[in-house]
């Protein structure tokens, strides 16, 4: 909300408003992008703003200016599978083609994770090795998404770098959490 009456020199109003949000938050599904996204669309029109949709993507590059990359706001904004990346000048994105028929399942965890925690398990520094192997799976995937190859999907979901880390750390809360309720 801030960001789009930053965007006109306008005092932010003070607002109350009520969230009905059917995106569990705290489970890696994008809740809070989905909120930032939602937060700058309603600033706009509480605001009267309109922004540049075509070759500017303003909207994408506040939402990516606030949580910091497009990673859960672009999907918030364009749906599907997207891509994110940061050039010099701004932040761009782009849809992954998904083979027709091709459906998606999620796994929601009974336990919440903060963002900070999951990241905060991740190293400091990756060795070579990893990152090569994690350039090689995102490839990968990406073309076998294009492809319609559902069989090497599975191998460019491989991962060395968070997968592992992130795995073990939710697990160990997990368990520790089952303790305390025993």
């Amino acid at each position: 909300l801030a960001k789009a009456f930053e965007r006109t020199n306008q005092p932010v109003p003070t607002v109350k408003y009520t969230v009905k949000s059917r995106i569990p938050y705290a489970r890696g599904l994008g809740s809070s992008s989905a909120a930032i996204v939602a937060g700058i669309i309603a600033g706009l029109v509480l605001a009267g703003q309109e922004l540049e949709v075509w070759g500017q993507e303003t909207l994408l590059q506040i939402a990516s200016e606030i949580e910091g990359h497009p990673d859960n706001v672009a999907p918030a904004i364009y749906g599907g599978l997207q891509l994110g990346i940061h050039t010099s000048e701004r932040w761009l994105s782009e849809r992954i083609s998904l083979p027709p028929g091709l459906q998606l399942i999620i796994f929601i965890p009974s336990f919440i994770g903060k963002t900070s925690t999951a990241r905060g398990v991740l190293p400091d520094a990756i060795n070579r090795e990893d990152t090569s192997f994690n350039i090689g799976r995102v490839a990968f995937l990406i073309n076998a998404l294009n492809s319609g190859n559902l069989e090497n999907i599975a191998l460019g979901m491989e991962d060395r770098i968070h997968q592992p880390q992130r795995g073990d750390k939710l697990y160990e809360r997990s368990e520790a959490k089952r303790s305390e309720a025993k």
